[in-house]
């Protein structure tokens, strides 16, 4: 076997030759060993639990753009919820509270030592209503990207070690309005907790009337449908 191939990180790969082999002993290579191949395992089941949560979600999306069209209105306001994601997120900038927010926290939200409010279940944040915002906004299936170094249990698919993978447009709105404590001083310390409050409110109106709109349309069309099978059951067998 050929020791330079394992990882340092592991004490699989000795300094000189068999010395460090010598003077840990075997018991102590093959506990090496067997916590590489435990980690390996386990990124192989991260990346599959991260494809099947992305394959669910991509899913949602193509059985959302099957449904009936969006009214003028709904695009309406998907494209301000949109340009309010990206103001939100350019006004917030490079923040150090969310950096170790999740330092010492259990799974899945201490699984990086930031976002811990990103220690979501995937398919939660990305409710019917988001996905249908979202889509009408621009966003596809292919820029839903999972972050490189991710891994499961971490909470939503999108986390990774540097943060969030996706892209403003992309965002759910919920992620994009949550301001937790530690946050609200830090923007407070800066100045620009007034503005990013007024954005913020600004975005929670616009999401309450695109699901106004979106459930509207929706139960018109379920009372169209309900109408439509009543007659066809009274009309007379021919």
């Amino acid at each position: 076997m050929q020791t330079a191939r394992w990882p340092r990180a592991y004490g699989l790969e000795p300094k000189e030759g068999n010395a460090a082999l010598a003077h840990d002993g075997r018991d102590s290579y093959g506990q090496s060993m067997r916590r590489w191949l435990w980690d390996l395992l386990g990124r192989w089941r991260d990346a599959r639990l991260h494809s099947q949560d992305l394959a669910a979600l991509r899913a949602r999306f193509r059985a959302s753009s099957r449904g009936a069209r969006a009214s003028a209105g709904e695009a309406r306001e998907a494209l301000r919820l949109r340009r309010l994601r990206r103001e939100i997120l350019a006004t917030l900038g490079e923040v150090q509270a969310c950096r170790s927010c999740a330092r010492g926290h259990p799974l899945p939200h201490g699984r990086w030592e930031g976002g811990h409010c990103c220690g979501a279940v995937t398919l939660d944040i990305f409710c019917d209503d988001e996905v249908a915002a979202l889509q009408l906004g621009g966003a596809r299936p292919r820029d839903l990207r999972a972050p490189r170094g991710g891994r499961a249990n971490s909470g939503c698919a999108f986390r990774g070690p540097r943060g969030c993978s996706l892209s403003a447009a992309c965002r759910p709105n919920l992620c994009v309005r949550f301001l937790c404590q530690e946050l609200r001083a830090e923007l407070r310390s800066r100045g620009d907790f007034g503005r990013l409050v007024k954005l913020i409110t600004e975005l929670r109106r616009t999401f309450g009337r695109f699901q106004a709109l979106r459930a509207a349309r929706l139960e018109a069309r379920a009372d169209e449908e309900m109408e439509a099978a009543l007659r066809a059951s009274l009309e007379p067998a021919p």
